[in-house]
Parts: structure tokens; C-alpha cells; sequence
């Protein structure tokens, strides 16, 4: 899981003319984290891993995790607010989306055979964290172990987008302290309410 803290300047006073609308300020933080988390989830989706990308496990060219683009058209945006407030954009893979995907082995278990071409449903929650940040695969007919290395794409697609956070944010709550001002709520001049 990849964690972000976010720092505005100015939030405090914009905050403070709001504190008395706490709905408002939910609204304005909901809308902004939906909007950086579309912008975030579009770029991570141009970095997911696509179909062309292969990689050579011992004297063979095989496609790497992520192959079938179901990790690339998978990824969404959650947008949920915590019991004390904290709203948060969870960007990733959607829990419930699967693919069919085509394999040349299917590995053996106790109730089943090795078999070859094998259609099997994969589900990208499963192994996206894999993709991000690698991992050591155990090759099951000859007990070799490799490195797998990482393909980020959340990570990247986050630091590309965290300059433009904040301005969002204040842009939002900003919104939505000029709606109320609009509306009769708060007078324009700072710090005296209505």
C-alpha cells in the first residue's frame, strides 16, 4: 500500500472559515480526492504494464504478469471518508474485476495435473502488488528461484501528480467557501461569520 501525506499551506484559515460547515468541508475534500485520484488512476493506467512487455526467464521469451492489460483496464478510484473525517483516495485495481487469460502451463496441484493451454480467470487485486514491487518466483518443474523485477506504476503515477494535490484541494475548499459566501452563510470579509 502506498501511504501520501498531504501539507497546504493556507488550509488553517480556509478551515477555520469553514469549521462551522462541516458538510461542506467533507463535500469540498471528497470532490478534490476524487478529482486528483482520476487524474492519478489515468497516469497509473499509461504506466500498468501492457501487452508488448515480455520477459526472458531462462532461454525463454514469456509474457510478465499484468500481460493481459486486465491490471491496466482494472484500476479505479475509491473515494471513502474515515469515522473521525479523513477523507482518502484509494487508487488500484477494483476488487471484484477478472479476466480470462490464456497460459501455455498450468502448474500442477495434488488434485490436478500439469496441463498446457489453459484458459484460467486472474483477478488484478491479486497481484498488482506483485507488479509493483517484484518478487522471487519458484519455477515449479526445476525448483529454480528468480528475481522478478518490479514494473511500478502507482508509485510514479502518484509523484507525478503530488504538485498538483494541494492546489486541487484549495481550489475545492476554496469553491466551496465562495458557494457559502453566495449563498449567505459567511460574510466575505475574514474572520465574522453570519
Amino acid at each position: 500500500m502506498i501511504k501520501s501525506a498531504l501539507n497546504i499551506d493556507g488550509l488553517s484559515q480556509l478551515t477555520g472559515r469553514l469549521k462551522k460547515f462541516p458538510v461542506a468541508i467533507r463535500t469540498a475534500l471528497r470532490r478534490a480526492a476524487r478529482k486528483v485520484g482520476g487524474q492519478v488512476a489515468k497516469v497509473a493506467k499509461a504506466k500498468a504494464p501492457n501487452r508488448k512487455e515480455t520477459m526472458r526467464v531462462g532461454d525463454q521469451l514469456v509474457r510478465m504478469y499484468g500481460a493481459s492489460q486486465a491490471l491496466k483496464k482494472s484500476i479505479g478510484v475509491k473515494v471513502a471518508t474515515t469515522r473521525k473525517g479523513a477523507v482518502n483516495a484509494i487508487i488500484g485495481p477494483k476488487r471484484n474485476s477478472e479476466a480470462k487469460v490464456f497460459i501455455a502451463y498450468f502448474k500442477p496441484t495434488a488434485a490436478k495435473v500439469a496441463q498446457r493451454n489453459v484458459t484460467i480467470t486472474i483477478k488484478p487485486a491479486k497481484y498488482a502488488h506483485l507488479v509493483e514491487n517484484g518478487f522471487t518466483a519458484k519455477i515449479w518443474a526445476s525448483n529454480k528461484r528468480i528475481r522478478v523485477s518490479a514494473k511500478p506504476f502507482l508509485r510514479p503515477a502518484l509523484d507525478s501528480n503530488s504538485g498538483q494535490i494541494s492546489d486541487i484541494t484549495t481550489d475545492y475548499l476554496q469553491m466551496a467557501m465562495d458557494d457559502l459566501i453566495a449563498k449567505g452563510k459567511i460574510s466575505p470579509d475574514i474572520g465574522s461569520d453570519t
